[in-house]
């Protein structure tokens, strides 16, 4: 029930926003591994995000992703990250803010992340633009989760390489993100 009320907020306040929002589907290996291991995982990440255009640019999103240590079994998360966007120049990007994920098997507990990501804008056509992104996710919290709080050694840490695909409004060939952000530099 408390997904569904969280959908339908995110769906109303999109539509709110509609020329403001640019909603895009986000995938990718990750490698991560646990402070207190060698061993690295490799895992994949998939997720819907979505980009406001409000004083700063905010993005936010659902992710699966695969965390852990290379000795172990995966840990399967949902994340969900609130990054501020600061522009580089035209085509790259700068991305940082916490993300909270909830790990769903092993004991379900949240863990909490700083997330600082650089993207490029790859390819845009008419209807799709094409995104390159490379994140990094130090984790906050050890294995007692909400209870062992502070950088402890067993905290996950996650570098991933992702695409991030943003259908375009139709005939316009131009994310409204983008042409918002132009307009606020004239």
């Amino acid at each position: 029930m408390k997904v569904a009320i969280v959908v339908l907020c995110a769906a109303l306040t999109a539509k709110s926003l509609s020329g403001q929002v640019a909603l895009g589907g986000h995938f990718g290996p990750v490698a991560s591994k646990d402070g207190g291991d060698d061993n690295v995982r490799l895992g994949i990440f998939a997720g819907v995000s979505a980009e406001f255009d409000l004083a700063r640019d905010i993005r936010t999103g659902a992710f699966y992703v695969q965390k852990g240590s290379g000795c172990c079994p995966a840990l399967h998360y949902v994340e969900v990250p609130v990054l501020f966007k600061f522009r580089l120049d035209d085509l790259s990007y700068l991305l940082v803010g916490p993300a909270v994920g909830y790990l769903y098997d092993e004991g379900r507990r949240w863990d909490v992340g700083a997330v600082a990501a650089l993207g490029i804008e790859m390819s845009r056509s008419e209807q799709l633009a094409i995104m390159l992104e490379a994140s990094f996710n130090y984790g906050l919290l050890g294995p007692g989760g909400l209870d062992d709080i502070g950088p402890g050694d067993e905290a996950n840490r996650a570098f991933s390489l992702g695409v991030r695909l943003v259908p375009l409004e139709e005939g316009h060939g131009r994310n409204v993100i983008s042409d918002l952000h132009n307009v606020k530099q004239r």
